[in-house]
Formats: structure tokens, C-alpha cells, sequence
């Protein structure tokens, strides 16, 4: 995704903070759906996603995928292990990815298959046909953490079948595997936030622009960092023209929210906001 440049605040809603709470606001809710495609595309990059098929996939919310992510992760694995971060990525018709991307992750960050998995040479991204308001998706990506060996491990939920696929070593990565990283156990549902922005701008933006045909849903804890920057406990949602993780040549823009992660309260949405996506 490109650095952002010259959002325009939403009218209508509750005015965002001034000064530099209101920059924080933004770059927020742009870093942290930057970041979701970053988790997203480091998986496609390895080609350790096992994605769905041309046929209809069930959508779940994030709390069904976090509870299936952690349960599958127990099992093959043993141990406790709890979320870090979830991304759910609701496409509009079969989407390819390629697995040639590379650098997502950033230097001193590594993603290993685990044992048993079958490295995938096609990557399909499955349809859904539902609203963008519901907070569902069909695909979710899955960060768990064991707090105690502070490993981090890559899982994916599609079909409703949760599979643990690969884990995250070194200093580099987005999240570390300690406490402080944990998805919070009160963390508000998908429905809910994604719900509101929704009702607050979503519909109308989505309704304006044909081309917003791609709804990123993402969750961090309070220990996520990307380029840098810590996002803390935040809900991110974005409205985009593509796959904001495929990158590309041409400009276009893409509508983004930030939400309390435990009260599901709008922290921005900022419209305009520039993403890249393939020719």
C-alpha cells in the first residue's frame, strides 16, 4: 500500500480530534489496514496459504475464526495459544494471487512451514456475495501466540476449516509472542464494528464508488508493529478499489476506518485515502 497522502476527513460524522491526536487517529487506521495486507501478502508470498475454491464458502465472524484458530492450533501443536492479530478479507468475485511477493515481512522476519504442509502453487481468494456491513468473511488469517515460548504461529480459516500453517521467527516480525500482544478477550466482534462504520459512511462510499469491491477487516493487539510503528489495540477497516496487499503502478483510493477495539467507538474515517493497485 502506498503512504498515504491527503485524506479527506468523512463529513457527517462526529469530528475527529485536533492536532496531533487527530494525525495519530489517521495514521492508525491507515497503518493498520496497511498491516493487514502485509500479514496477508507475507502468506501469500511464502505460498503457505491453502486457499478456498470457486464454490461458495461459509462466511464467519472474527470471534468463530478466533476460536477455531486457537483450537486447531492446540491441537496440532499442544500448548495454550491465543490470538494476536486477525484479518478477514471479503472479495466480490474468485480472486488469483501470485506467490511471487516478497519483502512484505521486512528484514529479520522469517515465516516457516510447519511440518505436514503442503506448499499451495495456486492461491485463490474465495468470492463472497454478502454485505460489507455484516462483518463476515469466508477467509480469515490468524496470528496465535504461545505467551510462554513466545512463539507465533500462521493459521488459516477458510471453509471453516482452521489449519496452522507456518510460524514467525525473528527480531523483525510484527509481533513478538508476549503477553502485551494478546487479542483481548473483550474484543468487540466483526458484526459489530464493521457495522457501524458501515452505517456511518461504508454504505454511502461503497454506493458512490462501484469500484470499492474489496473489505478488509482487521484486529491487533496492543503489541502489533509495522514499519516501526506499534498500532496498539485497534480495529481496522478498509473500503478498496483491489487487494490492497497486491500493490501495483496505478493510483487509486480507498476509504478507511479506525475503531476502539473493546468498545467498537469510531476512532476516524478518512476518505481518499491512496492505495496502489495493478494495472
Amino acid at each position: 500500500m502506498a503512504a498515504p497522502s491527503g485524506p479527506t476527513p468523512q463529513g457527517g460524522l462526529p469530528p475527529p480530534p485536533t492536532g496531533g491526536r487527530r494525525r495519530r487517529g489517521l495514521r492508525t487506521a491507515i497503518v493498520a489496514v496497511c498491516a493487514a495486507a502485509l500479514v496477508v501478502g507475507a502468506l501469500f508470498a511464502t505460498g503457505v496459504v491453502h486457499l478456498g475454491s470457486a464454490a461458495p464458502n461459509p462466511a464467519i465472524p472474527f470471534s468463530q475464526a478466533r476460536a477455531d484458530a486457537e483450537g486447531a492450533t492446540a491441537k496440532a501443536l499442544g500448548g495454550p495459544w491465543v490470538a494476536v492479530a486477525a484479518i478477514g478479507l471479503d472479495v466480490r468475485v474468485l480472486t488469483s494471487v501470485p506467490t511471487n511477493l516478497s519483502g512484505l515481512l521486512g528484514t529479520g522476519c522469517t515465516v516457516t512451514a510447519l511440518a505436514g504442509v503442503t506448499l499451495p502453487t495456486q492461491l485463490l481468494v474465495p468470492a463472497y456475495s454478502g454485505s460489507y456491513g455484516s462483518g463476515l468473511s469466508p477467509f480469515w488469517i490468524v496470528l496465535v501466540a504461545n505467551t510462554t515460548s513466545k512463539e507465533v504461529v500462521l493459521v488459516e480459516v477458510v471453509d471453516r476449516q482452521a489449519t496452522a500453517l507456518a510460524q514467525l521467527g525473528g527480531s523483525g516480525c510484527p509481533v513478538s509472542g508476549s503477553s502485551s500482544d494478546v487479542l483481548s478477550s473483550s474484543t468487540v466482534d466483526s458484526p459489530q464494528v464493521a457495522g457501524l462504520a458501515w452505517t456511518a459512511a461504508g454504505q454511502e462510499f461503497v454506493t458512490l464508488d462501484p469500484n470499492l469491491t474489496v473489505l478488509v477487516l482487521a484486529a491487533f493487539g496492543g503489541g502489533f508493529r509495522y514499519a516501526g510503528v506499534s498500532l496498539g489495540s485497534v480495529w481496522g477497516i478498509a473500503y478498496a478499489p483491489c487487494d490492497p496487499f497486491l500493490g501495483g503502478t496505478v493510483s487509486e483510493k480507498a476509504d478507511v476506518a479506525a475503531l476502539n477495539l473493546t468498545t467498537g467507538g469510531l476512532l476516524a474515517f478518512y476518505s481518499n485515502v491512496p492505495v496502489s493497485c495493478p494495472a
